[in-house]
């Protein structure tokens, strides 16, 4: 009997196929995948102050630990976030966001379409526990 290759295996080849996507789209708007993923905490909602974003950005593991600080500052100079106490998408933010955010979920729903809406949702309770069972396991270590 053959061995069946791990999960991890094809968990890994999504993930770096879906970067590469999201990669061309990024530098074609002049991005980095860690100033998209704060762009994105940003865009849902006003945030309260710096430091609830720093967390979030640390949270997200999108930079090396202590680095959050730096990226948020070079975001602002970009003038994509605006805000001295709350924090927000700049109008100059909202218009590189709101287009490669249109521009993904196009992507991503042809990416999507015609897969069954059970076995979606299968996929994303199965990887959010292995995500929530791999974030205690590195705070245990």
């Amino acid at each position: 009997m053959k061995p069946t290759p791990p999960l991890t295996r094809f968990i890994g080849e999504a993930e770096r196929t879906l970067q590469a996507l999201l990669k061309h789209q990024l530098d074609r708007a002049g991005l980095r995948f860690e100033e998209w993923v704060t762009l994105t905490i940003v865009s849902g909602a006003t945030v309260p102050d710096k430091a609830v974003l720093l967390r979030q950005i640390a949270a997200a593991k999108v930079v090396a630990p202590g680095d959050e600080a730096d990226l948020l500052h070079a975001i602002i100079q970009r003038g994509h976030i605006e805000g001295d106490s709350a924090l927000a998408l700049s109008a100059e933010g909202r218009a590189v966001f709101e287009p490669l955010r249109d521009a993904i979920r196009g992507i991503t729903s042809g990416l999507f379409a015609e897969l069954p809406a059970d076995d979606l949702d299968t996929t994303r309770r199965v990887l959010e526990t292995v995500t929530q069972r791999a974030n205690r396991f590195l705070a245990e270590t």
